[in-house]
């Protein structure tokens, strides 16, 4: 049996061809490694926040169209309380006036010569009337102004109309608005607006007025 010795330094041994890791390669690989496991646990981290996120803005979105429609739906009632108070309004504005209204639009009747016939008849806003012109009568009644369009074969219809109004306690300072030609069954004819300050009567003053028509009735029959 043959037993080798080598007595040569290490630095001068022959190298059996194997590699061999030392401490600075083991750091540095351990450091590489800590490295991607650093990477790999942030990208997995943020991953699932950009999920979360995502959750959060589809929950926002579906929550964000619910309240569209919410807000719809408020809005139709808001606007439908709004047409229904306007229209309690004007019920208790002709039930407030109501015998004065009736008055009105019988005296209006009566001075219609012929060949005149009305469209409308309304009231003006407050905003759009010319503020000067309204107030209170004598009685602490309201003055409004109204518009009242039509139409007829004649202008001298229409003067006619306008001074018969002239003549009636309801209504004062009367003013053609506007008189246009135009045409009516293929005939010509004018299409008119006056405007004029309308009073209203207490009950009191209606009575009095009923009763000068009863008397000026009786007198021109005798």
């Amino acid at each position: 049996m043959l037993v080798q010795i080598n007595l040569l330094p290490k630095s001068y041994r022959k190298s059996d061809g194997h590699f061999q890791f030392g401490k600075t390669e083991m750091i540095g690989l351990a450091t590489v490694g800590a490295v991607i496991l650093t990477m790999f646990a942030v990208t997995w981290t943020m991953n699932s926040k950009m999920e979360t996120l995502q959750r959060d803005i589809d929950d926002a979105r579906r929550r964000t169209a619910q309240l569209q429609q919410d807000i719809r739906l408020v809005d139709g009632l808001t606007d439908m309380k709004r047409k229904i108070a306007e229209r309690m309004r004007a019920v208790e504005k002709l039930d407030r006036h109501r015998s004065s209204w009736v008055h009105i639009m019988r005296d209006l009747t009566r001075r219609i010569p012929d060949f005149v016939w009305l469209a409308t008849f309304k009231e003006i806003e407050p905003d759009k009337a010319d503020t000067a012109s309204l107030g209170l009568t004598h009685e602490g009644l309201p003055i409004k102004k109204v518009e009242i369009e039509g139409y007829s074969f004649t202008l001298n219809a229409v003067a006619a109309l306008m001074i018969k109004m002239m003549r009636s306690h309801f209504f004062e300072e009367i003013d053609l608005a506007y008189a246009k030609e135009t045409t009516f069954d293929d005939k010509r004819a004018f299409n008119f607006k006056l405007t004029t300050d309308l009073h209203y009567l207490s009950d009191e003053g209606l009575k009095s007025l009923l009763a000068e028509e009863r008397e000026a009735e009786i007198l021109a029959k005798r």
